[in-house]
């Protein structure tokens, strides 16, 4: 009998151990093996984007300019004498030149035609002089070679000027450089324009950006250059297209105290763009989102009651996007604030299962 109560305490000295031992270190245990996920929360309010739209530096208002008399007196391009932003006025060259017919010999083709109608002159008024009849028709012809020696006449008088204009190509009055539509050592015949220019004081930011964007003309936005430092710029305006817009923005006078814009136009600036929806019901954090088959979803850590107090537990949740941002995503289904979403939109968590949080 003795032996017994003996036994009888010991099991029941290693049941009280054992027991104790389940509830100080069973949880432990319990929790090792479960999943740890970050929680979040349900609000109300807008989801914002930023973005940074890359653009460059044009000239919104520009003229092609063409020198015609390049069509009699072809020449080759020998150089581009300045560069896209660089101001010009009469005492600036444009382009440079060798005609390729030499004008010796254009003038002697001149002369030739000048003898010739000086020649067909004087014989319409010696016939004048000497005929009784036909001399209206006469007097109609003289005139036509009358006009036509005084063109050619006024063409040799200015074949030193026009020579002057094309071997050195200036723009007509003072404007800024845009382009050249010539290369050094092409011929220029005079049927298309030479280079391109414009009248505008400076040039603007033309960028890109999607067409769902709520941009309009007068909207004022931050832009940055090549350096850190920030400026401003205002929309000029808007041309929208099916999936994209392009804005044209006007530079703050500021920007030009440190630029010329020759040195602009070489640069890329960079606009940058920040988004505010209007405010919704529900919002969640971006990584509370997960699709599966093009369905979204919210998991929520619902808690449940276990042995020894409250279990967090997975509750999947099919949800409509409503519109998505840089950091929250806005949904249609309401949630409460208390409700923890579960942050882990790569990890693979069945419905039900238990989850801690880290």
């Amino acid at each position: 009998i003795a032996m017994k109560k003996k036994l009888i305490k010991i099991f029941a000295a290693i049941f009280a151990a054992g027991l104790v031992f389940c509830v100080l270190f069973g949880q432990t245990i319990r929790d090792r093996d479960t999943v740890k996920v970050s929680f979040g929360f349900a609000q109300s309010g807008s989801v914002s984007r930023e973005m940074t739209l890359s653009g460059a530096f044009v000239w919104a208002n520009t003229k092609d300019i063409l020198f015609d008399d390049a069509y009699s007196y072809p020449l080759r391009v020998t150089g581009i004498m300045v560069a896209p932003g660089d101001r010009l006025d009469s005492s600036v060259a444009v382009l440079s030149g060798d005609l390729l017919r030499p004008l010796a010999e254009k003038r002697e083709e001149l002369e030739s035609l000048l003898r010739y109608y000086a020649y067909k002159l004087a014989l319409l008024r010696l016939e004048e002089r000497t005929q009784a009849s036909g001399r209206d028709a006469l007097a109609l012809q003289r005139a036509y070679y009358a006009a036509e020696y005084a063109r050619v006449k006024e063409k040799m008088d200015g074949m030193e000027e026009i020579q002057l204009q094309l071997e050195s190509m200036h723009a007509p009055a003072p404007a800024y450089f845009v382009q050249s539509y010539l290369d050094v050592g092409e011929i220029y015949d005079g049927t298309g324009p030479a280079f391109q220019i414009s009248y505008d004081e400076r040039p603007q930011i033309r960028f890109e950006f999607p067409a769902g964007i709520a941009l309009s003309p007068g909207d004022a936005m931050q832009f940055s250059m090549d350096s850190d430092a920030a400026y401003f710029c205002t929309v000029a305006s808007i041309e929208r297209q099916s999936d994209a817009a392009v804005a044209l923005a006007m530079p703050d006078p500021a920007l030009w105290n440190e630029y010329r814009p020759a040195d602009a136009l070489a640069a890329t600036p960079r606009v940058h763009y920040v988004y505010q929806s209007e405010r919704y019901d529900t919002i969640v954090p971006n990584a509370a989102i997960y699709t599966l088959d093009g369905q979204a979803y919210v998991r929520l850590a619902v808690r449940e009651p276990s042995y020894w107090s409250y279990d967090y537990v997975v509750r999947t949740m099919p949800v409509t996007v409503i519109e998505r941002g840089d950091s929250h995503t806005a949904i249609a289904e309401k949630l409460f604030t208390s409700d923890p979403v579960i942050l882990a939109p790569d990890t693979m968590l069945m419905d039900g299962q238990r989850i801690l949080e880290k």
